[in-house]
């Protein structure tokens, strides 16, 4: 199914609109990075980690093809590194669903205390893959 939707999503143009938009928001590897970490975060908090890479992984091909500076092995980093931590919502993994009953636990609470997490986890991956991937480097 998410491979099918990443295919039709790249056939109608929407990938290459999204990755324009992108383009565009961002200027410089820092910047892309952090936008493809928060697209990708805010598609997971909706979908499941597979989907978020299948959906996602044209629109890095249509960022490297615009710019020919930008590392495809740092973006599919961040990708991976960002499509399975949606720390903001109970929705974006199962065991946030299965404590939140239990725990009495809010919306909010997630978003208030997922925020800070996911703000230090995008610190981290991007210095990381800015530091491991050399073509990454700024």
């Amino acid at each position: 199914g998410a491979i099918a939707l990443g295919n039709a999503l790249t056939s109608t143009g929407v990938v290459a609109w999204v990755a324009g938009t992108v383009l565009q928001l961002a200027s410089g590897k820092l910047a892309i990075f952090c936008m493809v970490y928060a697209v990708s975060v805010f598609l997971g908090a909706f979908v499941n980690n597979s989907a978020v890479v299948a959906i996602l992984a044209p629109m890095l091909e249509s960022i490297c093809d615009s710019d020919p500076k930008m590392s495809f092995e740092g973006l599919v980093w961040i990708l991976t590194l960002s499509s399975g931590t949606c720390f903001m919502t109970p929705l974006g993994y199962q065991t946030n669903l299965m404590v939140m009953p239990g725990g009495q636990h809010t919306f909010g609470d997630f978003v208030k205390f997922g925020a800070i997490n996911q703000l230090v986890h995008m610190a981290f991956s991007v210095f990381f893959v800015m530091l491991l991937c050399p073509a990454g480097a700024v």
